[in-house]
């Protein structure tokens, strides 16, 4: 989940850095892009998700942690736990990637110390 929280104050600071530099020609097809970065709840989804993950995996490791017996039932338990972490973990991979190509939007307007710096990670 950290490469998540990452990519998501990533997406951040780049749209911040847009914000403060509006002087700029952008595309049409970028202006449209960046308006729809600053509609409410639009990174909300995605961080709502990594919440979840980060709770799902304290749950199940607590479970693990406790498991004395494994009986059906708890392998079940156990199976299922590892299902929906694969669904979520599918989830969170998807919307990373669209988060990329938003970034890459971004990318295209920052300047270059900054770019530098942000792969650096100082930002």
């Amino acid at each position: 989940m950290n490469g998540a929280e990452k990519l998501a104050r990533r997406f951040e600071k780049y749209l911040e850095y847009v914000d403060r530099h509006p002087n700029q020609k952008f595309t049409k097809e970028d202006i449209g892009k960046i308006m729809a970065f600053h509609r409410p709840g639009y990174l909300e989804a995605f961080s709502s998700m990594i919440k979840i993950g980060q709770k799902t995996r304290e749950d199940s490791a607590r479970f693990l942690a406790n498991l004395k017996t494994y009986t059906s039932h708890n392998m079940e338990l156990v199976q299922s736990a590892g299902r929906q972490a694969d669904l979520l973990n599918a989830e969170i991979k998807k919307h990373s990637n669209l988060l990329v190509q938003d970034i890459n939007t971004l990318k295209k307007y920052v300047g270059f110390m900054f770019r530098l710096r942000a792969a650096t990670g100082s930002i």
